[in-house]
């Protein structure tokens, strides 16, 4: 009795975010906004690696991936 009540729960939950399309977009843009600074920082650091062993787009890669984070965080703050 207690799977089917969990079963059910999710269930409700599901049907809940797909159909409250607003909902589900704040909860995908809250993940992103939380996880945006590993992500972003990851991908720096790792383009930064890159160009100083002679890639060079991994100068833009660094600059543009700092750019994206700072206009998620600009975002996140607005709204």
């Amino acid at each position: 009795m207690d799977a089917i009540t969990k079963f059910a729960n999710t269930m409700n939950n599901i049907f809940y975010y797909v159909s409250h399309p607003k909902e589900t977009g704040l909860v995908v843009w809250n993940f992103i906004d939380h996880e945006s600074y590993f992500i972003c920082m990851l991908v720096c650091l790792i383009a930064l690696a890159l160009y100083l062993c002679g890639w060079e787009k991994g100068k833009k890669v660094t600059v543009s991936s700092t750019m994206i984070f700072i206009l998620i965080k600009m975002l996140s703050t607005a709204f």
